[in-house]
């Protein structure tokens, strides 16, 4: 089963940010990017990851801590998108710096928005590189589009995106409000490297690679493996909800002598 790793709830109004998961991890704002702004949120208040000059760099947080060095991996997290371009980062895995290699391929996995399809919208993508910056895994995308550069106003609609990589098999999924998008990646990547996590512009480094969605995000999970379609509707019908535990055997002793029957759901 999954096991959660963080879950921020952007419920303080400004950064840093609490974890209200198992291992405590802040989520803190990185020095010279724009600070987040607090608003009503899907379950108590999100926050706005936003650009303003100065400083001109928009908004990034970021995170360390031993917990968040896995190979697989899954996500979860809501979106009100206000101004959104084509290459908009969501979240980044970062890797050890690696100045000879191009920005875009510093990362070892992201959310990131995808380019323009022409019509002024593009979806959401989900790509995994690995903490080498010399291979590419596989990239999945949703099956839905946002409508970039405020076209036609602010998607006002909180969106649910999830999904996440299996380092094992390859497997890459991304979802849309529960509609899932899968894709056979290559298997092997590895995100553990001890590099942080960002939330928004994301870094490479003392480079700022990609840069951030112009958005309100709220309810941001984190966990060890990718989220099935059962688990991912259950976090949208139950927002600010982490995953119930799964259980794996219940012996209650209630036989006289060994060996003794397991009341769970797999008759160990």
């Amino acid at each position: 089963a999954q096991s959660l790793i963080a879950q921020w709830t952007f419920d303080q109004t400004n950064a840093p940010f609490a974890d209200a998961g198992p291992n405590d991890i802040q989520l803190n704002l990185v020095p010279n990017t724009t600070p987040p702004i607090s608003h009503p949120g899907v379950v108590g208040l999100s926050t706005e990851l936003n650009w303003q000059n100065p400083p001109g760099t928009s908004t990034s947080l970021t995170a360390t801590n031993a917990a968040l060095q896995t190979d697989s991996f899954g996500f979860s997290f809501w979106i009100e998108p206000n101004y959104i371009n084509q290459y908009d980062n969501f979240l980044v895995k970062e890797m050890a710096p690696n100045y000879s290699i191009p920005g875009y391929a510093a990362l070892s996995w992201q959310v990131q928005m995808a380019g323009d399809d022409g019509s002024g919208t593009a979806p959401i993508n989900l790509e995994v590189r690995g903490d080498t910056g010399t291979n590419f895994y596989g990239s999945v995308s949703t099956v839905s589009n946002i409508v970039l550069y405020g076209v036609g106003g602010p998607n006002t609609n909180w969106i649910f995106v999830a999904g996440g990589y299996d380092t094992q098999s390859g497997a890459m999924s991304i979802y849309w409000n529960g509609v899932g998008a899968t894709a056979s990646g290559l298997p092997g990547a590895t995100s553990s490297d001890g590099s942080p996590f960002d939330v928004g512009t994301g870094s490479n480094g003392t480079n700022f690679v990609t840069f951030s969605a112009g958005t309100l995000i709220d309810d941001l999970q984190l966990y060890d493996a990718p989220l099935t379609a059962v688990q991912v509707a259950w976090l949208m019908a139950h927002p600010g909800q982490t995953l119930p535990p799964k259980l794996v055997a219940h012996w209650t002793f209630d036989q006289t002598n060994a060996p003794f029957a397991d009341a769970g759901p797999n008759d160990i």
